[in-house]
This record gives C-alpha cells, sequence and structure tokens, in this order.
C-alpha cells in the first residue's frame, strides 16, 4: 500500500490512489466469524488487528462446541484471550 502511495505522489496517477485506497478498506475490515448451533445462527466480529492464527484457532475450537452455550463459551475466552497487534 505504501508502494502504491508513493507511485501516486511521484506520478500524480489518481490510479495509484484509488488502488491503495481500496487496498486500505479491505485490509482494515473486521473479521467475521459466524457459527450455527441449535438453530441459532450467531455472527460476532473481531478487530483486523488480531492475528489470523488467533482467528483460525476460534474457528477450529467453534467447530468442536457442540451446544449454543458452549460455542458462546469459546468465544467469550477468546475475546478475553485474544492478542491485538
Amino acid at each position: 500500500m505504501v508502494e502504491l502511495i508513493q507511485q501516486y505522489k511521484q506520478s500524480g496517477n489518481i490510479d495509484d490512489a484509488l488502488s491503495a485506497k481500496k487496498l486500505w478498506d479491505h485490509m482494515s475490515k473486521p473479521y467475521r466469524v459466524c457459527y450455527r448451533r441449535e438453530g441459532v445462527l450467531t455472527e460476532v466480529f473481531f478487530s483486523p488487528l488480531t492475528p489470523l492464527i488467533q482467528i483460525e484457532n476460534l474457528v477450529l475450537k467453534l467447530k468442536s462446541a457442540i451446544t449454543e452455550r458452549e460455542a458462546d463459551l469459546v468465544v467469550d475466552e477468546f475475546r478475553k484471550t485474544a492478542h491485538i497487534y
């Protein structure tokens, strides 16, 4: 993204600035995790600064949760222990 901004500053090409903005918008979206237990669909959001590996581990733990209550506990524990960079 920094390279695109530098290209824009040097060339004045608006396409470079738009590409940088599009990339930034994509990178700054929060993580969205959905899970369904006992017929209830739950959607939770996490900071884009949370490392992807932590989100992937959360999803794996949610797959092993059988009840809605277990899944909610997994998410609550994750929120307490997730490291945001």
